[in-house]
């Protein structure tokens, strides 16, 4: 009768909220090109800028649950790049000069790793992985010698309010997503072959309520 249907959809609701979330993956490519030579002075404006959008509903839900990225990129000396990512809940470096202490964010000051980075060795940028950005071209980053192989590393400094997840996990993916790529000093060349966004996502949940309305609806029709 209707109040059995009623149960049994009720039932049904509650089985799939205590299954928890099922999880979406998209994967999103960036464009390439060439990042100025000496041009970073600290701010977004001095970078090389490639921008990417995630549409509404791809994948399916928008709340992020694990976010990471790789970059394809060349350059000559790696200790004189700062990278950033702008998401839309933020901004956040990804890693700043490796091998150089800076007193501030400007573009000022010699010399990081001089470290080649190389088409093909696509740097991973990933929450919890083993090597820091801040190391990228020491002796224990595969970037040193220049293996041909993707390198995870943290965020520019490792902490949770400045990770991948910190500034993003639990927001929106929809909307644009900007790498910036900053040139501290002279004499050394780069360009960005393509860069790829990795989201993991939750899809909106289905309610309770809305399953109970829809077994009304089916037992009116009835």
């Amino acid at each position: 009768d209707s109040m059995k249907f009623v149960s049994r959809v009720l039932v049904i609701g509650v089985c799939l909220a205590l299954a928890g979330p099922a999880f979406a993956t998209g994967m999103y490519m960036g464009p390439g090109g060439d990042i100025a030579d000496d041009a970073y002075d600290g701010t977004l404006g001095s970078m090389f800028a490639s921008t990417l959008s995630v549409p509404a509903g791809e994948p399916d839900g928008d709340e992020i649950a694990d976010v990471w990225l790789e970059v394809d990129a060349a350059h000559t000396w790696v200790g004189d790049l700062v990278i950033k990512l702008e998401g839309p809940a933020g901004l956040m470096t990804l890693v700043s000069r490796p091998g150089l202490d800076e007193d501030a964010d400007d573009g000022l000051g010699c010399c990081g790793s001089s470290s080649d980075w190389v088409f093909g060795a696509a740097q991973t940028f990933m929450d919890g992985a083993d090597i820091l950005a801040e190391d990228m071209g020491d002796a224990g980053s595969p970037l040193a010698a220049q293996i041909l192989q993707p390198t995870g590393v943290y965020d520019g400094f490792g902490t949770p309010e400045t990770s991948l997840l910190g500034t993003y996990g639990g927001s929106s993916a929809v909307g644009d997503w900007t790498l910036y790529i900053g040139d501290s000093a002279g004499g050394d060349l780069g360009s960005v072959e393509a860069w790829t966004l990795h989201l993991t996502t939750i899809p909106e949940p289905v309610t309770l309520s809305l399953l109970a309305l829809g077994g009304l609806v089916v037992i009116r029709r009835r």
